[in-house]
């Protein structure tokens, strides 16, 4: 179902914008945003159970809210498309980023002018609820001009408003 059409409840629409601005504007995580959905989609329910006149419709309100932030940046047509690397933080060298263990611990980069390895450690240790991660010290997100260009190109009316 496409986001702006007759069917979409201007208060569903509200809830899109406000969980994308603060999820690409504020940088609130998408874990954070699902809690903002499930929220709004509580306040939605007992804001209409508080009204009586609405006879059932509020169910079906609170239930076009997503649960999921990632649907939000989807119907929106924000979610960006990128390459991730991990960057060194000494000599900026780049390594692909396929997840953990897709990338050296230490950066195997030689230096110009002494000819020897950097060796800078590309990880840092990081714990989260009692857990020990090892992350990327230092990230770096290509996004692919010609791709960019493409999807802006493909939006309706967009050549209309450049002419």
């Amino acid at each position: 179902m496409p986001l702006v059409s007759p069917h979409t409840h201007p208060v569903i629409l509200v809830v899109y914008i406000l969980v994308a601005a603060m999820h690409i504007v504020s940088g609130l995580p998408l874990r954070a945003c699902n809690q903002l959905l499930f929220s709004l989609q509580l306040l939605i329910k007992f804001m209409v159970e508080d009204f009586a006149a609405s006879k059932g419709r509020g169910t079906l309100l609170a239930k076009s809210v997503p649960m999921d932030a990632c649907t939000v940046l989807t119907r929106l047509a924000l979610k960006p498309f990128y390459k991730a690397f991990v960057c060194c933080p000494d000599c900026s060298t780049c390594y692909p980023d396929n997840g953990p263990g897709s990338y050296p611990e230490f950066c195997s980069s030689k230096h110009a002018l002494a000819q020897q390895i950097c060796g800078r450690s590309l990880r840092k240790s990081c714990i989260i609820r009692s857990h020990p991660y090892d992350i990327p010290v230092r990230r770096f997100f290509y996004h692919n001009f010609m791709e960019w260009l493409g999807k802006m190109l493909c939006r309706p009316g967009m050549e209309d408003m450049m002419e």
